[in-house]
């Protein structure tokens, strides 16, 4: 029973120590806690605070924003309306801006006008500048009025006022063998009329010089080189020669020799303007087996100076139915032979003669047109001004499907 008793007294002193050891640990750990809870609740209760501050400074940005935007809002009506009118303004003027190019569209020539048109003032300007559609024939009427007035010291130093008056009608056919190749014929009919001094006027009326010719343009118009023009005729002596009248008592109504003329003329279309020019050269004929008496002088052989020539001008269509041309035109003959029969031979001065002219056509249709010319003379050789009317017509001989 001791030895019982012994080991009851053991295990329940052990149970003793053992309960001891552990109260000894458990108060070292809810020791250290009563330290550290402190610290946790007062990082607890600061971290509330400072959520409570972040709110409260939250709910301040927020009412900052919100009085922010409320001011935004406010100012930002005016600007919208400012926006709004200003698109209503562009808007209006594209509006008005499309109208005006619709209508500044409907105004436009198109391509095939603008040809036309340049083709209508270089046909006022010469017939030598365009040409005619294969199968159509072309009939003009040109009336033309000359004037030049001298004064000639005669004998006893008296003065003595000379005006010579010439009206032509020159009536042109052309006709057009292809679309680049064109012959001509011009029939001329002169009426003249001098007047020296006091004494009585001489007057006469007969044809004139006929001419027939061509032109031919070898490559076809377009880029940025222009297509020359070839022409070229013979002017037949046809008319009244100066070298067979008796002078002093008859006039005179054609040259008197044959000439051949030759030359090239190229236009350039410079928008709004149309340019041209043309150059030309003439070979006249010796004339041979005259008898005309020059007082006490017998003429039996005359060599005519050649004639070399330029022009050039620019044309403008102001509408569709008026456009106007100017143009400047030059000639140089060079000097002639005279072959006397009791007398050596002489040889004349060579001369100048230019021409400044402005004309107009009007279209008085859309078949029908009338161009007027004003010529002014530059030089002494020139007539004093010059006046025509020329009136084209043209026919459709043969349509286009069927051949010439």
């Amino acid at each position: 029973m001791k030895n019982v008793s012994r080991i009851l007294i053991i295990c329940i002193s052990l149970l003793a120590s053992i309960s001891i050891n552990a109260q000894e640990e458990i108060p070292g750990k809810t020791g250290d806690s009563p330290q550290e809870l402190p610290d946790v609740r007062n990082d607890a209760s600061d971290m509330k605070s400072q959520e409570i501050k972040k709110g409260d400074s939250s709910q301040g940005l927020s009412d900052v924003q919100n009085n922010d935007s409320g001011i935004e809002d406010q100012n930002s009506k005016p600007d919208v309306d400012m926006l709004y009118h200003q698109l209503k303004t562009l808007q209006e003027e594209v509006t008005r801006l499309k109208e005006e190019a619709e209508v500044r569209k409907s105004l436009e020539m198109t391509q095939e006008e603008k040809t036309e048109t340049e083709k209508e003032i270089l046909s006022a300007a010469g017939r030598q500048y365009t040409l005619l559609k294969k199968g159509i024939l072309s009939v003009e009427d040109n009336v033309r009025y000359l004037f030049n007035s001298t004064d000639a010291i005669v004998e006893s130093g008296i003065v003595e006022h000379q005006s010579n008056h010439t009206i032509e009608n020159n009536l042109s056919f052309e006709y057009a063998l292809l679309d680049n190749l064109t012959v001509n014929l011009t029939l001329p009919l002169i009426y003249k009329n001098d007047k020296n001094g006091t004494t009585d006027s001489l007057s006469v009326t007969d044809i004139g010089d006929i001419s027939i010719g061509g032109q031919w343009q070898p490559f076809k118009t377009g880029g940025d080189w222009p297509a020359p023009i070839f022409y070229s005729n013979i002017v037949f002596p046809s008319g009244r020669s100066p070298f067979k009248i008796v002078q002093n008592e008859d006039l005179s109504t054609g040259n008197g020799f044959y000439s051949l003329n030759a030359g090239m003329s190229v236009n350039k279309s410079l928008d709004p303007i149309v340019a041209f020019a043309n150059c030309s050269v003439s070979y006249n004929h010796t004339v041979r087996k005259l008898n005309q008496r020059y007082s006490n002088l017998i003429l039996q052989k005359l060599k005519p100076g050649d004639t070399f020539g330029f022009s050039t001008g620019i044309g403008y269509a102001f509408s569709y139915q008026v456009s106007m041309f100017m143009s400047f035109q030059y000639s140089y003959q060079f000097k002639s032979m005279y072959y006397w029969k009791n007398n050596d031979n002489t040889l004349s001065g060579s001369s100048v003669s230019a021409m400044f002219n402005m004309g107009t056509r009007w279209n008085l249709s859309p078949q029908r047109s009338l161009t007027t010319q004003l010529g002014i003379g530059l030089t002494n050789t020139s007539s004093d001004f010059v006046i025509s009317v020329r009136i084209p017509f043209e026919f459709e001989i043969f349509s286009k499907n069927e051949k010439i």
